[in-house]
């Protein structure tokens, strides 16, 4: 009869790998800091799903004389879910973009998960990114400041 082999050291103790570590930031056990390979991590991950989500808007969906680009794409630590915001031209029809991209999000999500040779996939959802309404704002006001 064959004795089973345990992974670890000589002395059979198992040797336990972590992939990160979390530093507590003060009092407040809600701040966390997480180790500098799982942040490279996660900025890795994020433009993965920056390049091929913009990839896949791009090939396809049709928004109709609306053009959307992505601003910024955020993944939880724990890789679960992907925020993606997005911001779209002209602005007033920036509503109409949301409404077509979560019609088709299921669509976009299965895409995403055939391309990706990760495990686990995160699961997206979008947001508007309100920063490009105040960008144009503003733009409208230098414009008005100039003409007087």
């Amino acid at each position: 009869m064959k004795k089973k082999r345990r992974k670890g050291n000589s002395q059979g103790q198992t040797l336990r790998r972590r992939p990160y570590k979390v530093v507590s930031l003060g009092s407040d056990p809600g701040l966390l800091q997480w180790d500098k390979n799982v942040s490279k991590r996660l900025e890795r991950v994020n433009e993965l799903l920056y390049r091929e989500i913009s990839q896949l808007i791009l090939r396809e969906l049709n928004f109709y004389n609306v053009l959307v680009s992505i601003t910024k794409v955020e993944t939880s630590a724990d890789l679960r879910e992907a925020k993606i915001t997005f911001s779209a031209m002209p602005l007033e029809k920036t509503e109409s973009a949301l409404r077509i991209l979560e019609k088709n999000i299921f669509d976009l999500q299965q895409l995403l998960n055939k391309k990706l040779k990760m495990r686990p996939v995160p699961k997206i959802r979008f947001e508007i990114d309100r920063s490009a309404a105040g960008a144009q704002r503003i733009e409208e006001l230098l414009q008005k400041i100039n003409k007087t």
